[in-house]
């Protein structure tokens, strides 16, 4: 037996290598606590820092862009939110973002726009993704990823607020004729009703107030209808008609006389092609007759359908010479006095209906569009280790470079430690070997 425990190897145990791990208090939390610093800034800041993004998923409000184009008809491109001059201009909205550097954004790729399509839900989205650390904070991201995405949303509402829709009202201010300033009125009330046509197709009949009157988009459009429906501008054609109204007629008198010749030399044109055609009509009915032919048996279908097209041209030629002839003898006596003010007072109201609509577009454009986020927070973080991984790993291994730096300082220490070798049990015969030795002791 004794020869057994000669013979066994000393060797360590996890106790033993605890107990003079931590010996040296000092030296082990010393060493831990630098090391974890040092670990966690370098996982932080080194790892983290550089492989971690914000990103964002959505979708923007399609009726922002319809046909890939904007209010004015420029063209949308979905790449172009994040160019420099979006970043830079999106920058410039708020001081909380001058700190970004959008300049080393772009220049280093660190902006990315994805489309993707989730295979289980088959949804589409927009995933805009930027790297941690541009930012100062979680808060200024998701603002700053926001707005990038709503740039779609942010333009349409600043052309609706810029959108004049008064193309011709402004035709109508400088036309040198009543008649051109008519058309032009009447060109504003159809550009109008279908304005408010396309407004309701893709925002629905919502309830709008304007100028203290709250009441149904359609409604508004009723107003204009039937205000023009009462006053219809198409009288004031039979009015300058009637009364050779002449818009600044000592202008126009000389542009009238040479309507006139034009008129006299187009109708005297027409008189010809109308005789020319006749003739040669009555000369195949007369040589047909002379073959015993009638009219029901010859193709006349040609000449009758060109006499219908020149008879249908002259009588409009010679109601415009009739318009002339009244111009240009009662225009320069007419009163037009009465007639241009009733045409102003249309002009006014019409201006008065444009503003309408583009109070009511602007608040339904700018109340109504918006990005929608496919998470609720709107912001996501991916790639890097996070914060308590950072922490606990940092804080194990310092702990373990501690013990580390303990053990090699205590070596010596620890060569001299050795486990404790349980005795093995004794057998029986050995048992009552040692209870003899032991009463033979006590009887001596």
């Amino acid at each position: 037996m004794n020869e057994e425990l000669t013979n066994q190897k000393p060797s360590l145990t996890l106790g033993a290598l605890l107990k003079v791990g931590f010996g040296r208090k000092i030296v082990f939390l010393v060493v831990a606590i630098v090391t974890s610093v040092f670990l966690f800034c370098s996982l932080h800041f080194l790892y983290s820092q550089n492989n971690r993004a914000y990103s964002t998923s959505y979708n923007y409000d399609s009726r922002a862009i319809q046909n890939n184009k904007y209010l004015d008809g420029s063209a949308f491109v979905l790449s172009s939110i994040i160019s420099l001059d979006n970043l830079n201009e999106i920058k410039a909205s708020k001081n909380i973002y001058q700190n970004i550097n959008t300049t080393s954004i772009v220049e280093n790729n660190a902006i990315t726009l994805e489309n993707v399509t989730d295979e289980k839900t088959g949804v589409s989205s927009i995933v805009l993704s930027i790297p941690t650390r541009y930012f100062p904070n979680q808060n200024v991201a998701k603002s700053f990823l926001k707005d990038v995405a709503k740039t779609p949303i942010t333009k349409t509402i600043a052309l609706a607020k810029s959108l004049t829709y008064d193309n011709n009202l402004s035709i109508y201010k400088n036309a040198a004729s009543y008649e051109k300033m008519i058309s032009s009125l009447q060109a504003q009330v159809s550009y109008l009703d279908s304005l408010y046509s396309n407004l309701i197709d893709a925002y629905g009949d919502l309830t709008v107030t304007v100028n203290g009157e709250t009441k149904q988009i359609s409604l508004f459009k009723s107003d204009l209808d039937g205000y023009f429906e009462v006053f219809s501008l198409s009288a004031l054609y039979s009015q300058i008609r009637e009364n050779g109204y002449v818009y600044e007629f000592d202008k126009h008198k000389d542009e009238l006389q040479t309507q006139m010749i034009n008129i006299n030399a187009q109708l005297a044109t027409n008189q010809t092609k109308i005789d020319a055609i006749t003739q040669e009509r009555t000369t195949l009915i007369d040589e047909a007759a002379a073959s015993g032919l009638t009219v029901q048996m010859l193709d006349l279908s040609s000449y009758n359908s060109t006499l219908n097209s020149l008879y249908i041209e002259k009588v409009d030629l010679e109601n415009e010479k009739h318009i002339l002839e009244q111009k240009i003898t009662y225009g320069p006596i007419a009163d037009t006095t009465a007639f241009a003010t009733t045409l102003q007072n249309y002009f006014t109201k019409l201006e008065e209906y444009t503003t309408t609509y583009k109070t009511i577009s602007t608040s339904v454009i700018e109340n109504n569009l918006d990005i929608y986020y496919l998470k609720s927070s709107g912001l996501e973080t991916s790639g890097g280790l996070s914060i308590i991984v950072e922490i606990f790993a940092a804080i194990l291994l310092g702990a373990i470079l501690g013990l580390g730096v303990n053990l090699i300082i205590d070596r010596k220490k620890l060569k001299q430690t050795q486990l404790v070798v349980q005795k093995p049990q004794p057998t029986p015969k050995e048992e009552q070997l040692a209870t003899q030795t032991q009463f033979a002791t006590i009887n001596n």
